[in-house]
C-alpha cells in the first residue's frame, strides 16, 4: 500500500483487462472497490510546479510506452510583454550550455523529410501555396492527421519577406509545434523557428516563423497595431472560437480593409478543423475555402453506464485496464487542469513499478 493505494487489486485487472478486450469494452470501478481510497477524493491541494518552462526538447525522447496528458484549461493565457532578447542570449537561456551539433541537427531534419512526405498535406504542397499566394485571405479546412498546422506554415517561409505568425489557443500547443517545426526545418529553436507564450519568449526579432498563443498576438498588437513585423498571420484551431481568437480575427479584418489594404504581401490564413467554414468566409468577405484531407483512422467510441463519481479514480483504473489488456501502444489522457495532471501522473508513477512483467512499461508524461 502506497498512499491508500491497492497494487494488488490494480494488478488483478490485467485479468479483467484482457476479458475486457474479448468484449471490446471496458468498465470502470466504482464504490469500494475503487483501486483509489476516497481520501484521494476531496479537493486537490497539491501546489502546481513549473513544468511547461523546463527545456521541453527533453521531452520528445522514446519510450515503450507513453501516457499524454492535455489540460483544458491551458489556454488562452493572459496577455505579457513582448520581452525579446539577443539572439544569442534568447537561445543560450533555452539550451543552457548544451548547444546541439548543427550537423546532427540537419541529418536529422533529412530523416523527418521521410516522415514529412507521408502527410496528405505534404503531396499537395504547391496547389496550395499557389492559391494562397493569390488571395489576401483563405480560410483553409484540414481533417486531423493532415499535417496543416506543422507543414503549411513551412510551405510559405520562402515566400514570405517578413516573420509568419501561426496562432495557438493553449500555450504547450505552442511550445510542442514549434519543437516539431524547428526539428523539421533543421534549425534550433528560437533562431528560424520560435515560439512566444506567457512568461516564456524563445524567438528574436529574426525568427521567421513564431507560433504563438492568442493573446501574446494581441499584446503583440497593442504595441503594434500594422503588426509591422509579419507579413503572413494564421489563426490554427479557428473553430474553438475563444474569445481571444474572435478579437484577432475582428482585429485582423480592420487591418485587410483600412491600413494594410494596399500591402499585397499581408495575407491572413483561417485554419479550421471542423467543416463548418461558411462563417469564417462571409466574415471575411467571401473568401475562398480550401480543404485538405486528413487520415482516417478506426473510431470506437465508448461509455460509462453512469457518470463517474471521482475522475482521477476513473483515469487511472482506465489506464491501467487498457495498458494491461490492449497491444502495446500510446494512451492520450484529458483532464480538466494542472492539478488533476499532477495527481493522475504521481499515481500512475508509484501504479507503474508494480505492474505485470508481461504488461508494457507505463510511462507517464504529464503535458
Amino acid at each position: 500500500m502506497i498512499s491508500g493505494i491497492d497494487f494488488n487489486q490494480l494488478i488483478s485487472m490485467d485479468i479483467m483487462g484482457r476479458r475486457q478486450r474479448q468484449n471490446k469494452k471496458i468498465k470502470f470501478s466504482d464504490g469500494d472497490s475503487s483501486p483509489i481510497p476516497k481520501t484521494h477524493r476531496e479537493t486537490i491541494t497539491h501546489q502546481r510546479q513549473n513544468k511547461l518552462h523546463k527545456n521541453i526538447t527533453s521531452r520528445h525522447y522514446q519510450t515503450p510506452k507513453t501516457v499524454q496528458f492535455s489540460s483544458d484549461d491551458e489556454r488562452n493565457e493572459d496577455i505579457d510583454d513582448e520581452g525579446y532578447n539577443s539572439e544569442d542570449e534568447n537561445i543560450n537561456i533555452m539550451l543552457g550550455k548544451h548547444r546541439p551539433n548543427m550537423v546532427s541537427v540537419k541529418a536529422k531534419a533529412q530523416q523527418l523529410l521521410q516522415v514529412r512526405k507521408t502527410l496528405p498535406v505534404f503531396k499537395v504542397e504547391h496547389e496550395l501555396v499557389e492559391k494562397i499566394l493569390n488571395e489576401k485571405v483563405c480560410v483553409l479546412i484540414g481533417e486531423t492527421g493532415s499535417g496543416k498546422s506543422t507543414q503549411i506554415p513551412q510551405f510559405l517561409m520562402p515566400h514570405n519577406k517578413k516573420s509568419i505568425a501561426v496562432t495557438q489557443p493553449r500555450r504547450v500547443a505552442a511550445m510542442n509545434l514549434a519543437t516539431r517545426v524547428a526539428e523539421e526545418h533543421g534549425c534550433i529553436l528560437g533562431t528560424d523557428v520560435g515560439y512566444a507564450v506567457r512568461f516564456n519568449n524563445v524567438s528574436t526579432r529574426k525568427t521567421k516563423l513564431k507560433y504563438i498563443t492568442d493573446g501574446m498576438l494581441l499584446r503583440e498588437m497593442m504595441l503594434d497595431p500594422l503588426l509591422s513585423r509579419y507579413s503572413t498571420i494564421i489563426i490554427d484551431e479557428a473553430h474553438e472560437r475563444t474569445i481571444l481568437t474572435d478579437l484577432l480575427l475582428g482585429f485582423l479584418k480592420g487591418l485587410l480593409v483600412d491600413k494594410r489594404k494596399d500591402d499585397p504581401d499581408f495575407k491572413v490564413i483561417i485554419m479550421s478543423a471542423t467543416l463548418d467554414a461558411d462563417k469564417f468566409s462571409k466574415f471575411f468577405n467571401d473568401a475562398p475555402i480550401l480543404f485538405v484531407e486528413g487520415r482516417m483512422y478506426p473510431v470506437e467510441r465508448m461509455y460509462l453506464k453512469h457518470p463517474a463519481e471521482d475522475v482521477i479514480d476513473a483515469m487511472v483504473t482506465a489506464v491501467v485496464q487498457i495498458n494491461n489488456g490492449e497491444p502495446e501502444g500510446d494512451i492520450l489522457c484529458f483532464l480538466s487542469g494542472q492539478e488533476e495532471i499532477d495527481k493522475v501522473t504521481e499515481i500512475l508513477e508509484k501504479v507503474a513499478p508494480e505492474l505485470p512483467k508481461e504488461a508494457p512499461r507505463l510511462v507517464p508524461m504529464p503535458f
